[in-house]
């Protein structure tokens, strides 16, 4: 038999009877003879030579087509083995299909013929579309058992589909139509909707993932499972959206780890980056899928709370959409300063911070300290909240109003136990007294030196530390000297029995002495 000549592959739809016969049929002219891609429509009856004899089958119909021969073989093989199944039910024998079909010496097919041409059509497209459980195929088949396959393979793939059959039987299918559809339809069934499209053997796909799960599956199928004889066109699956879209990151001191949503995998690498740089000696895990749902700035939302984390010792950062919870210890004052600063300042465009539970860092040598020079006042050292900080500010600006302040004090944790606002406010009334000097706090200590600013503040001052100090503190150094004059007075005059005394003395003692000279005068 000449190699371009059709080989025809029997198929049954119904098995009439099978009757032995002794004689070997004449098998008529193969009319008309096929050429390549010719698809033939054949009716009738025919006879099949088997182990076990030469048997007559009716009721045939079947498409069969030149230039797929093993394509063509494979059909007849799975129709032939149905044959065989209801050959042996009703013969209680059974027929050896596998080696009938096995060689073509061996198969040999007599038939009475009407045959028919499909229509050629190009280009040659076929499609699944997906909407909920609808899934519709449409599109054109080359044969019966091709749709057949696809309707198979669509429900394996879809099992709770609802499957619209509105495919067409035409010539013109490519070599790796069969493979393009079947991988099409498995990668349908990971889409909540989408458009699987065939045309002229290139697969193009478009659709929403089912899940972040299924993004995934669909991705890695893509770039390591499509089938050789596949060509692939344009592929666009937008992952399943997240609602809400969480993201969230949280350090123990030794790990960090990265969950939630992200956009794509520009943000998802980014945001591992920018992990790995605030936290170098941390482990760095991501966890993240990739969802669509973000809103607008996320990624820039989510750097920003990336950056407050590396500045914690330990902590934890959520974003629910735009709005941020942060929660965890300071790594140490300045960050903790950094994180208040960045907080307080320009947050993101849209960001918004619902909740921040920062526990400040803990100094070991907790102090505090206002030193004055004429008009410039210098406040320094620690308060245990940014309330505390704020009240002491408030202080600041009414016992030096009119001065220059610059307030460095910090927040930090491990302060005394003790009224520790409290003795701040008092060290500043005394400072204000003074017109340079310094004043200094520590764990329920109290020091003071300087000039005084005008007699009466000198006078106000000796009187206040000889008394018992305010917020259990402890007066540890006093030098206070009294205000410089110049030119330095001292005068004084009798009128009548008394004697009046102005102008300045050195001390309380010199002020003493001369008191008690007066008054033997």
């Amino acid at each position: 038999m000449p190699c371009r000549l059709m080989v025809i592959a029997l198929v049954l739809l119904v098995l009439a009877g099978c009757t032995s016969e002794e004689t070997e049929p004449v098998a008529p002219e193969i009319r008309p003879t096929p050429v390549p891609d010719t698809r033939v429509l054949i009716t009738g009856h025919a006879f099949l030579r088997t182990a076990v004899g030469v048997n007559k089958l009716s009721g045939i119909r079947v498409f069969l087509y030149d230039s797929g021969f093993p394509e063509t073989l494979r059909e007849a093989s799975i129709e032939l083995d149905r044959a065989a199944a209801e050959f042996h039910r009703n013969q209680a024998r059974e027929l050896d299909l596998d080696k009938a079909v096995a060689s073509l010496e061996e198969l040999k097919i007599w038939y009475d013929t009407r045959s028919e041409l499909l229509e050629l059509v190009s280009p040659y497209v076929w499609s699944a579309s997906r909407l909920g459980r609808k899934v519709s195929l449409s599109g054109y088949v080359p044969s019966v058992g091709a749709r057949n396959a696809l309707l198979a393979a669509a429900r394996r793939s879809l099992p709770d589909a609802e499957i619209v059959d509105e495919m067409q039987l035409a010539r013109g299918a490519s070599p790796g139509f069969g493979a393009a559809t079947a991988f099409a339809l498995e990668r349908l069934g990971d889409l909540s909707e989408g458009l699987a499209a065939v045309t002229d053997g290139t697969l193009s796909l478009k659709g929403t993932a089912l899940s972040a799960e299924s993004y995934l599956a669909t991705r890695r199928a893509f770039s390591d499972a499509v089938p050789s004889a596949v060509v692939l066109g344009p592929v666009d699956i937008t992952p399943a959206r997240a609602d809400p879209f969480v993201w969230s990151a949280s350090f123990d001191g030794e790990a960090v780890l990265l969950a939630g949503f992200v956009p794509n995998d520009v943000v998802k690498d980014t945001l591992v980056t920018m992990a790995r740089a605030a936290m170098p000696d941390a482990v760095i895990s991501d966890e993240t899928n990739i969802a669509s749902g973000e809103p607008a700035g996320f990624a820039e939302a989510a750097t920003f709370a990336i950056g407050a984390l590396g500045r914690m010792r330990e902590g934890g950062v959520m974003l629910d959409g735009l709005t941020l919870d942060m929660a965890g210890e300071a790594r140490s004052v300045d960050d903790y300063q950094a994180i208040v600063n960045g907080v307080g300042g320009s947050l993101p465009e849209g960001l918004v911070l619902v909740a921040s539970e920062i526990t400040p860092a803990k100094v070991e040598t907790y102090g505090w300290s206002g030193t004055r020079d004429g008009d410039s006042v210098v406040l320094t050292g620690y308060v245990p909240t940014l309330a505390g900080r704020d009240v002491v500010a408030d202080a600041a600006e009414s016992a030096f109003a009119g001065l220059t302040v610059d307030n460095q004090i910090k927040v930090a944790a491990g302060e005394p136990k003790m009224d520790w606002i409290g003795a701040i406010k008092f060290a500043m009334e005394q400072l204000a007294l003074l017109k340079r000097g310094k004043v200094e706090l520590g764990d329920r200590s109290y020091m003071i030196e300087g000039e005084a600013r005008d007699s009466d503040a000198f006078e106000s001052l000796v009187a206040t530390n000889s008394r018992t100090l305010p917020a259990s503190l402890e007066l540890s150094r006093a030098s206070i000297s009294p205000p410089q004059a110049s030119p330095y007075v001292l005068s004084a005059r009798r009128d009548g029995r008394e004697v009046i005394l102005a102008g300045y003395a050195p001390s309380e003692s010199d002020k003493a002495d001369l008191l008690d000279t007066a008054s033997r005068v």
